[in-house]
């Protein structure tokens, strides 16, 4: 019975320190990406939205730019992205000319792990992440972050 019990606990920290490990590598990540690109020193927020991925998640994400594209705290990283032209006749908003829109060519954003395929919202503090969290089928990131906006 004792090694039952010892055996459950060390699974329970190996599991609690593989989770933790993939959150700081994406932490890790999103920081070198920030420190390269200046241009999204003043936001508060980044919201990233891969075009590829969690269906519906992303159908959110876009729902959410649509709602909040003109908040000046919010910055949209856009990823892995095919078209804007055809992002745009989706949602029905113009992202070109928006400077809180970041259309990120080059993938420096899109996350080198399994939740890439989720929008992610990021709480910044300077130019580092603060905190980090996704939208995906078993957390509400957006739904979190426009409650925030709204008790600011």
């Amino acid at each position: 019975m004792k090694k039952i019990f010892h055996y459950t606990i060390i699974c329970f920290f190996v599991l609690l320190l593989s989770c933790n490990s993939e959150n700081s590598q994406e932490v890790h990540f999103l920081n070198d990406a920030l420190l390269q690109e200046t241009s999204l020193d003043n936001y508060k927020w980044l919201v990233i939205i891969p075009e590829v991925g969690c269906n519906g998640c992303i159908q959110e994400g876009e729902y959410f730019l649509k709602q909040h594209v003109d908040k000046n705290d919010i910055c949209f990283v856009l990823t892995n992205i095919k078209s804007i032209k055809l992002l745009q006749q989706k949602i029905g908003v113009s992202l070109k000319n928006r400077p809180n829109v970041y259309i990120d060519r080059n993938n420096k954003f899109l996350l080198p792990t399994k939740n890439s395929v989720y929008p992610c919202v990021i709480k910044k503090n300077i130019n580092r992440v603060k905190t980090i969290s996704f939208q995906s089928p078993e957390t509400a990131a957006l739904r979190d972050l426009e409650n925030e906006i709204l008790n600011q």
